[in-house]
């Protein structure tokens, strides 16, 4: 370049005192830029002008390079500063998770690039903590090389081991189960799938009575239980052997037969009975489940016998036969039932997320010495409690130590009542959740579940709930339509205008369930096609037709936006 330029400076000299100018303001670019303006130059200067683009190529490859460095520095430093906390690392896997799904890929094939795109995403927040996207996607680069080294491992640990007190503390297992968190879904997944021995096909049919099901669904007392569609299935599905129950990916668990409705099971009629059983289990129709205080989550009913225990077991092949098929349920069941089956250690979150009003009391009553202006007389003036409790189901009291209904609680044994209440609080569902357990692990091995943290199991069980109306247009086919059509155009406009409550009965009409497929669409695709009688006058008073089974929509030529939607 300095030979070039030298070259270029003789040559001017003998140009006129315009070009003398032109020549020194292209000198002041030379030194930040490569030489790319004057087209007047010799054969040298050309080849010099080569050399320069070449290098200018190269440039953004070497400062990408640099950025890259520079923000793994950055990050580098926080990091040994703990300015990366496992809250944040949570927070960040759950939004790479939702990144890769609107993308359908794999969290381990995403691209740092990839993350994080919009213009609004300079900052991305983490448990309150906001950094910004370079430092984001640094971290994420970091959390998949880890999942990488960890991938290796996995053949080596042996999730036998019980994660307790006579686990070898500094074993490997133990080592993993610590740090299984921070494991991208995908590779545990993968694992997962090997290990079980999936084997099943469908191939018995059941016959149930719908009506009679949604009938028996609605008595709030459960004494029509075995009418409901689970308790159909129940006395159909209880004395399998297990073996049927561990069906491969993408079987169905049996074949449906609608007893008065005509229907042939190519799909459609399997899944809407897999979502009526999740209704009914959410339902006052079975003596299993009841929301929680905080309304909207559900939790098992502390009443039971050996009829319940025996059909909490069921609900555990359920999951079991769900995690080896990959299909989902539309369960909304609290975080306990999920912590508790993927092996993690009850606390005082469960009961806010199950009650968050009774857990602030709790937590007013053991910090109450915070308060400098209670004293602790005023304290055991003004509480009037004794050591009981009133069962999650309000029927019953439970003494929480010998005479406790005649023991008050004072200042002095408050930590104790708070100990003991949150305790019972805690494990009233034990034996409701040792069923489920029990029935999950006929099918799948407990101890493979070690490689979840409940979310994850949440995830896997009953798959993303939020429905995306991008990822559905993206897998619609149109036949004898087409998506320019002003009725098409009305119609994912409807789609767009409802409510999350809304999509999910839409999809549970046009396929049987509520939730779109989780990554791998596996070739299905939604279809669209024209309305079989095209010709009716009052068109816009015409209904669409669903088939389930192929997961398509007869739609009518709606002429208004509002007679579509209605």
């Amino acid at each position: 370049q300095d030979q070039s330029q030298t070259q270029s400076q003789t040559q001017d000299q003998s140009q006129t005192q315009t070009q003398d100018q032109s020549q020194t303001q292209s000198q002041t670019q030379t030194q930040t830029q490569s030489q790319t303006q004057d087209q007047s130059q010799t054969q040298t200067q050309d080849q010099s002008q080569t050399q320069d683009q070449s290098q200018s190529q190269a440039q953004p490859q070497l400062e990408q390079l640099e950025t890259k460095e520079q923000t793994l520095k950055k990050f580098e430093f926080k990091f040994d500063n703990n300015f990366w906390t496992s809250e944040m690392d949570h927070e960040l896997i759950s939004n790479i998770i939702e990144i890769a799904l609107k993308l359908e890929k794999n969290c381990m094939d995403l691209q740092a690039c990839e993350l994080w795109t919009r213009e609004e995403d300079k900052l991305i927040c983490f448990n309150s903590v906001k950094v910004s996207k370079y430092d984001a996607r640094a971290r994420y680069l970091v959390l998949r090389e880890f999942s990488i080294v960890v991938k290796q491992l996995l053949p080596l640990i042996d999730l036998t081991q019980l994660v307790d007190d006579n686990c070898i503390a500094h074993s490997i297992t133990q080592k993993f189960y610590k740090i299984r968190s921070f494991v991208f879904l995908d590779v545990k997944r993968i694992i997962f799938d090997k290990l079980i021995n999936t084997c099943a096909t469908s191939d018995k049919e059941i016959s149930i009575y719908a009506k009679k099901g949604l009938n028996a669904r609605n008595v709030t007392n459960g004494s029509r239980w075995e009418e409901t569609v689970f308790g159909q299935i129940f006395k159909t599905v209880k004395d399998w052997p297990i073996t049927k129950l561990r069906i491969k990916k993408n079987e169905k668990l049996w074949k449906v037969k609608f007893v008065g409705l005509g229907s042939t099971d190519a799909g459609g009629p399997y899944r809407e009975s897999i979502t009526m059983i999740c209704d009914d289990l959410q339902s006052l129709g079975l003596p299993l489940f009841e929301l929680c205080a905080n309304g909207d989550r559900y939790i098992p009913r502390t009443i039971q016998n050996r009829k319940t225990i025996e059909l909490f077991e069921f609900v555990g092949k359920l999951i079991g036969s769900v995690l080896c098929s990959h299909h989902t349920l539309s369960l909304k069941f609290a975080p306990i039932i999920w912590r508790f089956l993927s092996w993690q250690s009850l606390n005082r979150n469960d009961l806010i997320d199950i009650d968050s009003e009774f857990a602030k009391a709790m937590q007013d009553i053991l910090t109450i010495d915070q308060d400098t202006s209670v004293t602790a007389e005023e304290f055991n003036n003004s509480i009037s409690r004794n050591f009981i409790i009133t069962t999650s189901d309000n029927n019953r009291e439970i003494e929480l130590i010998p005479n406790g209904r005649n023991i008050p609680v004072t200042y002095t044994n408050r930590q104790e009542y708070v100990r003991l209440i949150e305790q019972y609080r805690l494990f009233e569902f034990i034996p409701a959740l040792k069923a489920i357990a029990r029935g999950l692990g006929m099918v799948v091995p407990l101890n493979l579940l070690k490689l979840f943290n409940w979310n994850e199991l949440e995830f896997l069980i009953c798959g993303y709930q939020k429905i995306d109306i991008d990822i559905l247009r993206k897998h619609t086919v149109y036949e004898s339509v087409q998506e320019s059509d002003q009725h098409v155009q009305f119609f994912w406009r409807a789609l767009e205008s409802f409510s999350q409550k809304q999509l999910a009965k839409f999809l549970r009409f046009v396929w049987g369930r509520q939730t779109l497929p989780v990554g791998d669409w596996d070739n299905l695709e939604f279809k669209i096609q024209n309305y079989s009688n095209d010709n009716i006058v009052s068109i816009n008073y015409v209904l669409p037709e669903s088939h389930t089974c192929f997961f398509s929509l007869d739609l009518p030529r709606y002429t208004t936006f509002e007679a579509c939607r209605e």
